[in-house]
């Protein structure tokens, strides 16, 4: 006898959930029994699109029968079949979105979700992202698609993609941001050239924008020593940033320092030295110059001079000295001063000097006694000697009526100067004239009378 068992067969749309067909049928006769053995099943069981099959072999069921002694048994396997569903399936995708305090660092999010049913696959595809970047204040988009998307399932055949995109907002810092500026310090020594110093730091986070606002600078300039501030105030500075909502401006100013030169400045002074030609009056030469460099004070003590006078032939030294000087400035640390006299210099005038001697000329009336006419003049012009030789005489005599000559020429003189290098001498000779008396003049004239004894001889009176 050949039995015949058919597992059940059916064939359901997918519903997400455990489907089961089980059972089966024979065409076994009456009194022949068809059982499933103990433990095995006539079943199939099945979720997702698909054939399960129930696996039913001979071994797994009795068939027993009195009336018959040789049974053959065939089994024909029974079922489930899980169609997909037809009706379209809207798959929703929401990309991740997260708002996140701002920090100074890359932050990020990711990920994304979907009312995709059970057994519906959605996954990103090869190479794309569902991610957001940022780091300062503001909103960066995913930027998904449906292209991003693959979304697939067995269980449905009609399959819509709907993407919301993602994506992540950084938002301010609302605690109060303390920036604190300052500007550039910097202590240089004394060049005598202008010196500067620029710019400025903060400990502005990043993404905090720090600048001087148009036509301010942080800048100090100086020549000599001192300190030269910059005059930064919170006034001088934008600070600005979207990552904060409440920022705090301290600034402390900067800056230069110019210190003195310690090193030894050494500074000659000389005082002025000149050369003139004698003229015969007061002559004088004043001031002085240094080596000092710009921003060293070379100035007389009160009561001190840098000058001489002078008006015969010589040199005339000022008599200058370190004592007579001030020498000071904030600039040197070490000064030491080196004096180098200044004088004039008065030298003999070289063009002929003519030098004109006069005799003294006198004129006298007659008095019947020796008269005399001395001395003589000179057109000699202050600090030109004239003065007559040893032995020698300037001096006419007479008693009568006459001419006296002195009788001079320019041996009996010695003419002499210091001032002059060459000197003439031209002399006109000096006299005394005797003149008659004008005066009328009575003359008596009386014969001599004499007396005498006579004698005989001759006798006489005369005169």
């Amino acid at each position: 006898l050949t039995v015949i068992i058919t597992g059940n067969k059916t064939s359901k749309v997918y519903t997400g959930s455990v489907q089961t067909v089980n059972g089966y049928t024979s065409n076994a006769p009456a009194n022949v029994n068809v059982n499933l053995k103990d433990g095995h099943k006539a079943e199939a069981r099945g979720i997702l699109v698909g054939d399960y099959p129930m696996g039913l072999t001979e071994e797994d069921f009795d068939v027993t029968s009195e009336n018959y002694s040789n049974i053959k048994v065939e089994v024909i396997d029974g079922g489930l079949t899980i169609t997909p569903i037809t009706e379209e399936l809207v798959v929703r995708i929401s990309g991740t979105r997260e708002s996140r305090v701002y920090t100074g660092s890359e932050q990020r999010v990711e990920g994304s979700t979907s009312n995709a049913p059970a057994n519906v696959s959605v996954s990103l595809k090869a190479g794309h992202k569902a991610e957001a970047r940022g780091t300062v204040a503001g909103t960066y988009p995913m930027g998904l698609t449906a292209g991003d998307f693959d979304v697939t399932s067995a269980n449905y055949s009609n399959i819509r993609v709907e993407v919301v995109d993602g994506g992540l907002t950084i938002t301010p810092v609302t605690s109060e941001l303390v920036v604190r500026i300052n500007g550039t310090r910097e202590s240089r020594v004394y060049t005598g050239s202008e010196q500067s110093v620029e710019g400025f730091t903060s400990n502005a986070p990043a993404n905090v924008s720090v600048s001087l606002k148009t036509g301010h600078n942080a800048e100090a300039r100086g020549t000599v020593v001192g300190t030269y501030a910059m005059g930064l105030t919170a006034g001088d500075f934008d600070v600005t940033s979207a990552n904060y909502s409440n920022i705090k401006v301290e600034v402390i100013d900067g800056g230069l320092t110019i210190t003195p030169i310690t090193e030894e400045l050494v500074v000659r002074i000389s005082g002025a030295r000149e050369s003139r030609v004698y003229t015969g009056n007061e002559q004088s030469a004043e001031g002085f110059t240094s080596n000092a460099p710009a921003n060293v004070n070379v100035s007389l003590k009160a009561g001190h001079k840098a000058e001489v006078r002078g008006t015969v032939v010589g040199n005339y030294p000022m008599g200058l000295t370190v004592a007579d000087f001030d020498v000071t400035s904030a600039n040197y640390s070490k000064i030491r001063v080196e004096v180098t006299d200044g004088s004039l210099t008065i030298t003999p005038v070289t063009e002929e000097l003519v030098v004109r001697i006069r005799g003294t000329v006198d004129s006298k009336v007659y008095t019947g006694s020796e008269q005399s006419a001395t001395g003589y003049t000179s057109n000699a012009p202050a600090n030109v000697t004239v003065d007559l030789k040893a032995g020698h005489t300037a001096e006419a005599r007479g008693t009568v009526v006459g001419t006296y000559p002195m009788g001079l020429t320019e041996d009996d003189f010695t003419v002499a100067s210091a001032n002059y290098t060459k000197i003439k001498v031209e002399v006109t000779d000096g006299s005394l004239t005797i003149t008659p008396v004008t005066e009328e003049l009575e003359v008596r004239i009386s014969g001599n009378k004499a007396s005498g004894v006579y004698t005989g001889n001759g006798q006489s009176v005369s005169g």
